[in-house]
């Protein structure tokens, strides 16, 4: 099963799509990247479906069209070489044309076995249209942050729900702007990862692990890349405070190489926190990495693939932070997106992991921890 959804606010349109492929023959163990350690220890054992693999739903055909898949592996793959073969075969694909191509492909009987959104651009002279083309079992609904929000597969409910909460946002960009648009989706997917880490509840329904994301920069479908989601670990004490800066429990950096998506996951042990006039710096020397390697189906350059294995690190200025914050009774998982130095993440391969940020990153987060402690006593 699976989750695969569209936000489709003022500025531009977001497709997402999780990672997890689920099958009935249950493996000896696995593990992803939020938790790294083996997830079926925590799952039903009754369960008819179980956690198999990894694998990308979302996919940019030609520079206008993308398109998102939930259902049977075999029969997306089938439909995913066609429609690749006709958007290459065509110099131009607006909206007309991808009607034309769908009309013909309808009545195949695989259709019945997954789901798809395509989303078209139509280049018009004085503005630009979006050509929404939908199969299968989809849920709707209208979020004030996200705008109109679809969503197929078996977390569908859930993210929808995800999206109408009723969350404070801070925010220096207008709803219209494309800024706006990355930091209200990324946060979203930060706070997604922290509460599979957490609890593992989207795991238990078959979906999560991990997501990409397609959005439209103004010219073109474009794949959220070379971002780092940090979870951080922090605990209220009996009056709402938090005394000690969150330290990093896992950090996940993603970067494509070609069409491969590489998961470098950082899980550090132990480390440091100074503080200067301005900033906190979080340094670690003891840690443990993995990488997870997320293909699209049917993918053959597997040497390709193999590139980023010789030098891992990163620097990366493009840093989603979620916070998981406990009490006896409950938990609060606040959320912050920044690009530039003032939330910066340096990974130097098997030597040090550095996490540099701008104190009132982390006092916004603490201070908005504090206003909700009242619910949680």
């Amino acid at each position: 099963m699976t989750m695969i959804a569209c936000t489709m606010n003022k500025a531009a349109p977001v497709v997402i799509g999780d990672l997890l492929i689920s099958d009935s023959v249950k493996p000896d163990h696995f593990i992803i990247p939020a938790l790294t350690g083996d997830v079926l220890q925590y799952l039903p054992t009754d369960s008819e479906l179980h956690p198999i693999k990894l694998y990308q739903k979302i996919y940019i055909l030609k520079s206008n069209v993308c398109i998102a898949f939930a259902g049977k592996l075999f029969y997306i793959k089938q439909f995913l070489e066609d429609i690749s073969i006709f958007c290459r075969a065509n110099d131009i694909v607006d909206s007309k044309k991808m009607n034309g191509f769908l009309e013909q492909c309808e009545r195949d009987e695989s259709w019945r076995h997954f789901s798809f959104l395509i989303l078209v651009v139509d280049r018009e002279v004085d503005h630009l249209g979006v050509g929404r083309f939908m199969h299968g079992e989809w849920m709707a609904a209208e979020s004030e942050i996200f705008g109109e929000v679809f969503a197929a597969g078996s977390g569908s409910f859930d993210f929808l729900v995800e999206t109408k909460q009723n969350a404070k946002l801070r925010t220096s960009y207008p709803p219209d702007d494309i800024s706006y648009t990355l930091q209200v989706n990324i946060m979203m997917l930060c706070k997604l990862l922290a509460s599979e880490r957490l609890t593992l509840t989207s795991v238990k329904k078959h979906w999560g692990a991990g997501f990409e994301m397609i959005y439209f920069d103004g010219k073109q479908f474009a794949k959220l890349d070379s971002i780092t989601y940090v979870i951080n670990q922090g605990i209220f004490n009996e009056v709402g405070d938090i005394p000690e800066v969150p330290v990093p429990g896992v950090i996940l950096h993603y970067k494509y190489y070609g069409e491969a998506l590489i998961i470098t996951v950082i899980r550090t042990h132990k480390g440091t926190t100074q503080s200067t006039d301005t900033s906190y710096i979080i340094t670690c020397k003891e840690f443990a990495t993995m990488q997870f390697v997320v293909l699209p189906i049917g993918y053959t350059d597997t040497h390709k693939s193999q590139a980023f294995r010789a030098d891992p690190s990163f620097l990366s200025n493009r840093t989603a932070m979620a916070y998981i914050i406990e009490t006896a009774n409950g938990h609060y998982l606040p959320a912050s997106f920044n690009i530039g130095s003032e939330l910066e993440v340096k990974y130097e391969h098997q030597k040090c992991v550095t996490i540099t940020m701008m104190k009132g990153i982390n006092d916004i987060l603490v201070n908005e921890a504090k206003a909700v402690f009242p619910n949680f006593k």
